[in-house]
């Protein structure tokens, strides 16, 4: 399914597609970025594709806040054209006001598909009692 998606005013075609992203993301976990790629469309995940956590408001895609690269052998299936990477939690941003997205980015600087925003619940130490 390739959706049509807004970025600087213009329209880019959106053949990665997230799944089940959250509202909140705790940054004391590991965070799972889903992902999926219609197999009859023209993106074929490769390795050095990567994906970006973007802030919202972003304006070029070397302005992420951290990214993971992926590994076809690791992070794809294409069988079902899904697969997902991991990020862990010292990759995370530290300043986590504001909304952050995820973005697939193929061969270094076409975007191919950008997330619903969210957010980032800061770490909180357990109180002594």
């Amino acid at each position: 399914m390739e959706t049509t998606i807004q970025f600087n005013g213009q329209q880019l075609n959106g053949q990665v597609e997230f799944q089940f992203i959250r509202n909140t993301y705790p940054l004391e976990e590991k965070l799972t970025c889903y992902f999926c790629v219609p197999v009859t469309g023209t993106c074929k995940p490769k390795t050095g594709d990567w994906i970006g956590i973007y802030k919202v408001g972003w304006t070029g895609v070397e302005e992420y806040t951290c990214r993971k690269m992926i590994n076809t052998t690791e992070h794809f299936n294409y069988e079902n054209g899904c697969g997902q990477v991991i990020f862990e939690c010292h990759q995370l941003p530290k300043n986590v006001e504001g909304l952050y997205q995820f973005v697939y980015i193929k061969n270094g600087e076409m975007i191919f598909g950008i997330s619903k925003p969210f957010t980032f619940l800061g770490y909180q130490p357990k109180k002594w009692i």
